[in-house]
């Protein structure tokens, strides 16, 4: 039901590797991360940023090109700081 109201919004990230490709070839890779839940099961989360956080911070530390290393990926600083002091080393800085 998501795909269908959100128009497949899962194969955008295919529509930026490849700009020129048509709305219908556009691929859908299973092994890229995946939200916990489909789009509207998400909408709840973010209005509630605490409880977006706890659902998502482990999935983020947890995925194979951060392996807890926050300086691979684009977090601010107050994000960084928070997610070191809630996770310690798990999420170590330079």
């Amino acid at each position: 039901m998501t795909n269908l109201a959100t128009f497949h919004l899962q194969r955008h990230s295919d529509h930026h590797a490849y700009p020129s490709r048509r709305y219908q070839c556009l691929r859908h890779f299973p092994d890229l991360p995946q939200l916990p839940s489909g789009y509207f099961g998400m909408f709840p989360l973010a209005y509630v940023p605490p409880l977006w956080f706890k659902v998502m911070d482990p999935r983020l530390l947890a995925l194979p090109q951060v392996q807890g290393d926050l300086d691979r990926v684009n977090v601010c600083p107050r994000r960084r700081a928070a997610l070191q002091a809630r996770y310690g080393t798990q999420a170590r800085m330079a």
